[in-house]
């Protein structure tokens, strides 16, 4: 199926499946604007023997999702009541941690420092139109962005095992890089 104009492919090796997959959000987060992943080939990872070792190929089609360039795009609130949720805590084991994606959609840069914090919900999206993995991220009762795709991609399956639960909490961290908070979500292991 060829590519439409808003689509590009990318293509990582690591030493582990894992590996292979961080690299490519890494390789996501470089891409201007927003993106979702369309197709990701991690059931049919290919191996290639490289000087006596095993190295994994990880390949995703990612399309884009928005043409206006962040400093336009006013930010939007999305709350949720805390005190109404049935929440499951996945805090305090082993961890990825990720940086939050498309933040400036929901929080202004004047708003950020009043919604950092150590501790994050996570709720699941089935119906966002962009991506049916989504996996949103609220601090304070107020949405900051999403986990980015490709591990949206490899959580989203767990999380909705959970069908009686509204929201996963998680640690996490606010750094304050070059002048703009960003913030950071830890992830539970898969492997």
């Amino acid at each position: 199926m060829p590519l439409t104009p808003k689509q590009r492919i990318i293509t990582t090796t690591g030493l582990t499946m894992a590996q292979a997959t961080k690299g490519l959000a890494a390789e996501m987060a470089k891409l201007p604007g927003t993106f979702r992943v369309v197709s990701l080939s991690i059931a049919t990872l290919v191996m290639k023997q490289v000087g006596g070792m095993f190295t994994f190929e990880a390949v995703a089609v990612v399309e884009q999702c928005d043409d206006t360039p962040h400093a336009e795009v006013v930010a939007r609130i999305e709350k949720v009541q805390y005190s109404s949720l049935r929440v499951q805590v996945l805090a305090g084991g082993k961890s990825n941690r990720v940086k939050v994606v498309a933040t400036k959609r929901w929080v202004n840069d004047s708003e950020r420092a009043k919604l950092a914090d150590r501790e994050f919900l996570l709720r699941r999206e089935p119906d966002n139109p962009a991506d049916r993995n989504a996996i949103a991220v609220f601090s304070h009762e107020r949405k900051l962005g999403y986990v980015p795709a490709v591990e949206a991609h490899q959580l989203s399956p767990l999380l909705d095992k959970f069908a009686t639960v509204d929201g996963f909490v998680v640690d996490g961290a606010t750094q304050d890089d070059d002048n703009e908070m960003s913030f950071f979500v830890d992830l539970p292991e898969l492997e």
